[in-house]
């Protein structure tokens, strides 16, 4: 299809979107006090989006993507993932990107840095507070073989951009949780 439309849709309630509000900006406080910088370089006077809006979407797009494959979302404040490539939800990394009519993202693309592990799997979230497209999914190696290296912005910092038609389904992650979940738990059972 050549709509990004028919991608599955994530509504958020307002108490998730509340929850995913207070972790985003309780992330953004707790990076401030330790004098963490924008790990890419991005310079907010120059952006459509101000920190407390990336921090805001990133968690609620998190989440989003953790109501879909029926996995718990921890909401995690201090562990700065980001900087030892934990997993933002299970196993897998989530890439929001933001939706809004005003400044809206024709061809949402996943971004792979050069720090992330070319071993996990990375999902992209498309959308804006209270509603989101899970995209699809690709495994770090992949996103580096499929995408176009570009430093946009000139922060010094390239960034692989895979666009949302190279991504598997997520149709197919989703069934391949449910099927280790229930591993998982029958194994739990048997012991």
């Amino acid at each position: 299809m050549n709509s990004w439309r028919h991608k599955p849709l994530v509504d958020l309630k307002w108490y998730e979107v509340e929850m995913a509000a207070q972790v985003g900006i309780k992330r953004m406080c707790s990076s401030m006090a330790l004098d963490l910088k924008d790990a890419h370089g991005l310079d907010f006077t120059k952006s459509k989006l101000s920190p407390v809006d990336m921090a805001v979407n990133s968690a609620c797009g998190e989440l989003a993507v953790a109501k879909y494959l029926g996995l718990f979302w921890d909401g995690s404040i201090d562990k700065h993932g980001h900087l030892k490539n934990e997993p933002d939800i299970g196993p897998y990394q989530v890439r929001t990107r933001v939706f809004r009519y005003s400044h809206s993202i024709k061809e949402p693309e996943l971004i792979f840095r050069d720090t992330d592990s070319p071993e996990q799997i990375f999902i992209l979230a498309f959308g804006y507070l209270f509603a989101f497209r899970i995209m699809g999914w690709i495994k770090g190696i992949e996103a580096k073989g499929l995408g176009c290296r570009e430093d946009r912005g000139n922060r010094n910092a390239p960034a692989w951009f895979v666009g949302w038609r190279q991504l598997k389904e997520i149709e197919e992650l989703k069934e391949q949780s449910i099927n280790d979940l229930l591993f998982e738990q029958s194994r739990k059972d048997s012991a």
